[in-house]
């Protein structure tokens, strides 16, 4: 008895403690400083291939968790064949008092956009929930592979008020587009009349059965 109550006892802290472990995981995931592309990924569909004037969408480039930020930039770079950036916005950070610049180059027929930076002037915020820094309009020119095409976010930088580094690298949160042709065929849904279309059958049936009742009375009284 005491050895099962002992086995117990032992189940029960093995759980506590994975639970434990498993809940410290989630919490450090979710406090590591990050830049993501969202929506990730965007479906497309297309009743045919994309021809000018070209279809177009936009995603956001989000950035959470970075302490006292002050400024945060991306390089963008994309296959030009299937895809053009066409403009880009301020995010809902610019409510928080940041502004918007391109410092570096922006070469559509290249594929490259480098250096939009969002920057707070002598001042900083405290980003822990997911913020929009910015808006990334895309122009879509080709249906895409079986795998995507993807906007790179080449690389990401940010830094505190303090000039301490939060983001550098490439970011490996991307945005991945799917164009692909509608599957659905053109046409309006109209209602089915069952009954509407039942009612030349029963017609028919009626009068079978009517020629076939009176042709039996007939004969009977021709028999007698």
């Amino acid at each position: 008895m005491i050895g099962k109550i002992s086995s117990g006892i032992l189940v029960v802290l093995f759980s506590v403690c994975l639970l434990a472990l498993v809940s410290n995981v989630r919490t450090a995931h979710a406090q590591t400083p990050r830049m993501f592309a969202t929506p990730n990924p965007y479906t497309m569909k297309l009743a045919s291939s994309p021809a000018p004037p070209y279809p177009r969408y936009n995603f956001s480039i989000m950035v959470e968790n970075l302490p006292k930020l002050n400024v945060v930039a991306c390089f963008l770079r994309w296959n030009t064949t299937a895809v053009n950036i066409t403009a880009y916005y301020p995010g809902t950070l610019k409510q928080l008092g940041f502004n918007l610049w391109l410092y570096g180059y922006w070469e559509p027929a290249n594929g490259i956009m480098d250096d939009l930076t969002a920057a707070y002037v002598n001042g900083y915020v405290d980003i822990v929930d997911p913020v929009e820094v910015f808006k990334i309009e895309v122009e879509c020119r080709a249906l895409t592979p079986r795998a995507g095409i993807v906007v790179d976010i080449s690389n990401q930088i940010a830094f505190d008020y303090d000039a301490n580094e939060l983001l550098s690298g490439d970011c490996p949160y991307d945005h991945t587009l799917y164009v692909k042709l509608s599957s659905a065929v053109g046409g309006a849904q109209i209602p089915v009349d069952k009954l509407g279309l039942l009612a030349p059958g029963i017609g028919i049936a009626t009068t079978v059965l009517t020629a076939a009742a009176t042709t039996s009375v007939y004969v009977k009284r021709k028999r007698k």
